[in-house]
Parts: C-alpha cells; structure tokens; sequence
C-alpha cells in the first residue's frame, strides 16, 4: 500500500515540475504575444490555449496510465 501512495506522490511531483516549466515558457510566448498586439487579453488566452492543448491531454494520460498500472499491479 505505501509503495502505491509514493508512486502516486511521485508522480504528482512530477507533474507539477514539467508544468511549472512549461508555464514559464508559456507565459514568455504569451507575454511576447501580448506585447506586439498590446493586450492583456491576448496573453490570457494565448496561455490558455497553450496550456490546454499541449499541456492537459499529456497530463491525463500520464496519470492514467499510472491510475492502471497500480491497479493492475493492486489486482495480482
């Protein structure tokens, strides 16, 4: 049980590094973005946009990936 609570806080670490990072980079493309055009709006959506179509689905499937291989592993 412990062993499955510390690949599930591993993980979750994991996570939060890479899209800590990526949010920096984001946020410099977004900045950059709203800079040439002159508006906040732009670099809110523009992260957002970022965020959600290359950020989430690889963060969803990361954890359920994890999510089946501890239940597989739980199971035997």
């Amino acid at each position: 049980m412990g062993r499955f609570i510390g690949i599930l806080m591993f993980t979750g670490v994991v996570i939060a590094i890479i899209s800590i990072f990526f949010d920096l980079i984001f946020g410099a493309i977004a900045a950059g973005l709203s800079i040439l055009i002159g508006s906040a709006l732009v670099m809110a959506l523009t992260k957002t946009i970022l965020d959600s179509l290359l950020i989430g689905p690889y963060v969803g499937i990361v954890i359920s990936r994890v999510y089946g291989s501890i239940y597989r592993k739980a199971k035997s």
